[in-house]
This record gives C-alpha cells, sequence and structure tokens, in this order.
C-alpha cells in the first residue's frame, strides 16, 4: 500500500486550490477592464459615426446652397440624394436612435449642425463649420 501512495502522480487538493483563486483574483481584475475597454470603444465608435453624418449633412447644405435655416429634416434627404449610405446605428446608448438634423446659418455663413433624436427635439450633437 505504501508503495503505491509513493508513485501516484498529480495535483494535491491545496495546490488546486491555489490555481483556483489565482485564476479568480486575475478574472476578477481583468472583466472590469475588458468591459470598460468595449464600452469605451462603443462609444468613439459613435463620435464617428456622428461626425460623419454631421460632415454629410454639411457636404449637403454647402452643394444646395442652402442659406436659411432648416428644421427637423429627415438624414433621408441626405442619404438619398448620395452623401450618406445608411444611417450608422448608436452603439453606446440604446435610447438615443436619430433620423433627423436641423441647420441654423448664421450671418456669416456658418452651419451649425444639429443632429436630432427621433422626437425631433433632442439634440444628439452640434457642430459650427
Amino acid at each position: 500500500m505504501k508503495k503505491w501512495l509513493k508513485n501516484s502522480k498529480g495535483f494535491t487538493l491545496v495546490e488546486l486550490l491555489a490555481v483556483i483563486v489565482i485564476l479568480g483574483v486575475i478574472a476578477a481584475i481583468a472583466v472590469p477592464v475588458v468591459s470598460a475597454t468595449i464600452q469605451n470603444s462603443r462609444e468613439r465608435s459613435d463620435v464617428a459615426s456622428l461626425a460623419l453624418i454631421r460632415d454629410a449633412v454639411t457636404r449637403w447644405a454647402i452643394e444646395t446652397e442652402v442659406v436659411d435655416d432648416v428644421a427637423a429634416t429627415e438624414l433621408s434627404v441626405v442619404s438619398g440624394a448620395g452623401y450618406l449610405q445608411g444611417v450608422p446605428a448608436i452603439q453606446s446608448r440604446t435610447d438615443l436612435d436619430f433620423d433627423q438634423f436641423s441647420i441654423s446659418v448664421d450671418g456669416f455663413g456658418m452651419y451649425d449642425v444639429n443632429i436630432l433624436d427621433t422626437d425631433g427635439v433632442t439634440e444628439i450633437v452640434e457642430g459650427n463649420f
């Protein structure tokens, strides 16, 4: 019987528990970091998408020679004219769904583009050009 115990190969329960604890600590550190990184990349994607829409609306306004303010207008006007290939989705916030824009023109010919939520009132992003 003693000969069988001496030749047994494997891990003890203490060694297995130590490995499980170490893996748990690593997971506890890594999971929040990974989820924060995913959220950060979604927010950066949204900023890029909104800038793309703002630029397309600005190109549309310049080329169609918009000189007066434009009230809440569907983004399909811009995408139908070939300035935008569809409207990108918001990745980081599910409560926003934009499909309209408005333009204000100041006395110096600068455009203030506002991307609006579906209610036509809530501004998602604005920028002066």
